[in-house]
């Protein structure tokens, strides 16, 4: 599984969006399948250019999806039932701080989820 930030992506046309993808992989074949992917029906709302990940909890049939830094100066941490595309929790983080050309220097790279047993 890996993050796709998608940067020009259509050579920096329109309907830009990052999106995590699994790959499976037939050696025997010598091919490459994508078995699954999230974000291009999110679009430019979870398009992050530069910062962003992906992690498979693989027991708990959920995935974390981290968009760091959106054109709308957000990140967003995204839970998702796996396979599937539905959010099962979701987080949205403003950023504030940008330089002076209007780029953010706050990011997000990564999320990691903490499991109750861990808190108790």
């Amino acid at each position: 599984m890996v993050m796709d930030n998608g940067l020009n992506r259509f050579f920096g046309g329109t309907g830009q969006y990052s999106r995590a993808v699994e790959y499976v992989i037939d050696e025997g074949l010598q091919r490459v399948y994508q078995n699954w992917t999230y974000g291009r029906i999110r679009g430019t709302e979870t398009y992050s250019e530069e910062f962003g990940s992906i992690f498979n909890f693989g027991s708990n049939k959920t995935v974390l999806f981290v968009a760091g830094a959106t054109d709308d100066n957000k990140a967003r941490i995204i839970e998702l039932n796996y396979p599937g595309d539905d959010p099962v929790f979701e987080a949205v983080l403003d950023l504030k701080n940008q330089s002076a050309m209007g780029d953010n220097t706050d990011y997000v790279r990564g999320s990691q989820r903490v499991l109750q047993s861990y808190l108790d």
